[in-house]
């Protein structure tokens, strides 16, 4: 595979594993986890248990594809990183911190238990989470193209 098809596929790998992992949190925390209190009898609980494990699959996957594919970007752009300089790679450090706690998060909270009605707070903790992710990832991107964009501005004379 060549590089720029890796690239292309990396990419499109850690932007499908983000939109899986806060899909998944917005379906917890908006509907299965209220849903979940007015479970009544068995058949309602045991198609509950296969929406939890179907999510819990989903997760571990996002979580994977956005690791592996997070290292291989990071790999890729440190040239950029370093030419948008330290701000940026303080923000991406932020960035991969709160990913990384958030990632141990869900996986120190079983899906299951995150349904409950007192896991509210929780559930509503890990989404706000994984927003202020995708934002610190979108600023860092500006920051990082901006920086490339001026270097090359700077080297063809500035026209």
């Amino acid at each position: 595979m060549s590089d720029a098809i890796l690239s292309v596929v990396m990419r499109w790998l850690h932007i499908a594993g983000a939109a899986m992992l806060v899909g998944s949190l917005f379906f917890i925390v908006f509907c299965a986890g209220p849903a979940a209190c007015w479970l009544e009898n068995e058949r309602d609980r045991s198609v509950m248990k296969q929406i939890e494990r179907r999510l819990r699959l989903m997760m571990t996957l996002a979580a994977v594809a956005l690791v592996l594919a997070g290292l291989y970007n990071w790999m890729l752009m440190a040239e950029q990183y370093r030419i948008a300089g330290p701000m940026s790679w303080g923000l991406l450090a932020v960035k991969v911190s709160l990913a990384a706690i958030l990632i141990a998060l869900l996986w120190a909270q079983d899906v299951g238990l995150m349904m409950h009605r007192s896991a509210r707070s929780w559930r509503v903790a890990c989404l706000t989470l994984a927003l202020i992710v995708i934002l610190l990832a979108a600023v860092v991107r500006y920051l990082r193209l901006d920086a490339v964009m001026n270097q090359l501005a700077a080297l063809s004379g500035g026209t």
